[in-house]
């Protein structure tokens, strides 16, 4: 849009100036207006249509205005090319402090090269934040999630880091620390990662340790001489996912959605984590030095992946429906039954026993879907006969917490209705009834 305007506007002056009679001294102030906005112009359409990349010259420029006196992380972090976009500056910590905002930088390691070119490589991140003790200095600290894992593969992006205090949480210091009790309520740095433009990578930090005042961490030193400090500032990796399909953070709740490989419906496994009473999403140790992992999710089970169909009986897959069904339970009891086979032309009433569940619709608040068996027959779905499709699920009543280990086998029958404008067969799915099996 701005650079429709702005063209419009090149276009406009050039007439104000150049048409008749001659130019007078409103002629030379549109004269130096069209030279501005040609300037403007000209950058954007080398940024945005040449895909120039401005950043190199505007470092190299500002090296020389400053006799090469300034601070540039180009220079001496490796694997950050000369790409302002990837140097951030963010109140990571939201600390009262003279200079409040940090440098949140990017960078590339593992490169891949092609015609000289980097194309590719995992990126991971640090913090430097001004230390202004004798003698003054830029401290580092990098963020690094759980294995010494990537942080994302596309290139990152601003509007995929949050600083917010999502998880309350005082840390304890403990009588080796220069200082004992209860620490400050820090918030947390919240770092998503993209695949292909998809927010696949989720990673947690949260600043740690003690922020000693000068005079403390000379009193240190003068008395422990080069004793390493045991209650150091960090940033520890409390939570670290990664969703081969998306990862989404709702408040504190992360939720993780994977799909299976050649999986026709594009169904998902959602699991949905929550944080411990000390702040972290990570089980305790169970041993001095162990690697951190995850706590168990509070929730699993199957969903759509991208979303529901608009219609969910007609589909080209006969499991969608069922899916549908299900999932629409207890939420939306009505529209799940627009997935069920009418009788005689009148639209059935939610009866439990005829779909092998025992909830009535006043108790049951949702319906989760542990697993989903179902053997395409493409064959048979093209001359629109029944087809059948396990799942097992769990009746989920209020305030309830659902458990796959207490899931009940069911299998549904699903029979095809003719209708010559439903795609791609000429028919739509309805559910005629599931019936409760043995495993």
């Amino acid at each position: 849009m701005l650079f429709l305007i702005l063209a419009v506007a090149f276009l406009v002056l050039f007439v104000l100036i150049f048409r008749a009679p001659a130019p007078r001294i409103d002629k030379l102030i549109y004269f130096l207006l069209l030279l501005g906005v040609t300037a403007i112009l000209g950058y954007m359409f080398a940024v945005h249509i040449l895909d120039f990349d401005p950043d190199p010259m505007r470092l190299s420029l500002a090296r020389r205005l400053t006799d090469n006196k300034i601070v540039d992380f180009t220079q001496f972090v490796p694997g950050l090319p000369p790409n302002l976009d990837l140097i951030h500056r963010l109140d990571v910590d939201l600390e009262e402090e003279e200079q409040k905002e940090e440098w949140l930088v990017f960078y590339r390691y593992d490169e891949v090269v092609r015609d000289e070119r980097v194309v590719a490589g995992p990126f991971g991140a640090a913090i430097y934040d001004m230390d202004k003790c004798r003698p003054p200095a830029v401290l580092s600290y990098e963020l690094a999630p759980e294995n010494y894992d990537y942080l994302s593969l596309d290139t990152p992006r601003i509007d995929d880091v949050l600083v917010a205090n999502i998880i309350p949480h005082q840390e304890e210091y403990d009588a080796e620390c220069l200082r004992q009790g209860t620490g400050p309520d820090r918030p947390e740095l919240v770092i998503f990662g993209r695949t292909n433009g998809v927010r696949t990578d989720l990673n947690i930090f949260r600043k740690t340790g003690q922020d000693l005042t000068c005079i403390e961490r000379q009193q240190w030193e003068d008395f422990y001489e080069d004793s390493y400090y045991p209650c150091p500032l960090t940033y520890e990796n409390i939570g670290s996912w990664r969703g081969n399909y998306r990862v989404e953070l709702n408040g504190n709740l992360v939720t993780t959605y994977d799909r299976s490989p050649f999986e026709r419906s594009v169904l998902v496994i959602k699991r949905v984590y929550e944080p411990n009473s000390m702040g972290t999403y990570f089980k305790p140790p169970t041993e001095p030095g162990a690697g951190k992992v995850l706590r168990d999710p509070k929730e699993v089970g199957i969903v759509f992946g991208p979303g529901a169909p608009e219609n969910t009986k007609q589909v080209y897959y006969p499991e969608k429906t069922v899916m549908a069904f299900f999932l629409q339970l207890g939420k939306d009891t009505d529209a799940a039954m627009e997935n069920v086979c009418e009788v005689k032309g009148s639209r059935r009433n939610y009866d439990p026993q005829d779909f092998g569940l025992t909830l009535p619709e006043r108790d049951l608040e949702r319906v989760t879907v542990c697993e989903i068996r179902y053997n395409p027959d493409i064959v048979s779905e093209r001359n629109h006969r029944p087809q059948t499709v396990d799942v097992r699920v769990v009746e989920v009543q209020q305030d309830e917490t659902p458990n796959c280990n207490n899931a009940r086998l069911l299998r549904c029958d699903v029979i095809a209705e003719e209708d010559p404008r439903a795609l791609p067969y000429g028919c739509q799915w309805c559910l005629s009834g599931c019936v409760a099996i043995e495993e």
